[in-house]
């Protein structure tokens, strides 16, 4: 959101997606609950690969479509642009 495009204020929260392989997330999902303690409040989203390329080629806007357009990528460049190509091959536009 407003930390991507560089444009946060006092009050912005910061939203980070992690996307892991196709394994249970319910460990990614306790260990990032310890941000929302944090300033800025961080707010953590964990997806399988499976379940963001989903989004992807969901017709309605969603989360997944937010991370394509208005992303930073930290680490895992490459398996996030495989997740963004397939994407495309099957019906996402971008």
């Amino acid at each position: 959101g407003s930390y991507a495009k560089n444009k946060q204020t006092k009050s912005s929260d910061l939203d980070i997606a992690i996307i892991i392989p196709n394994i249970n997330k319910k460990q990614f999902e306790i260990a990032l609950k310890e941000g929302e303690l944090t300033i800025p409040e961080v707010h953590g989203f964990v997806f399988t690969e499976e379940e963001f390329y989903q989004m992807l080629i969901n017709d309605e806007f969603n989360y997944g479509k937010e991370c394509s357009k208005n992303h930073i990528i930290i680490k895992g460049t490459s398996a996030y642009y495989k997740i963004l190509l397939r994407g495309l091959q099957n019906g996402f536009k971008g």
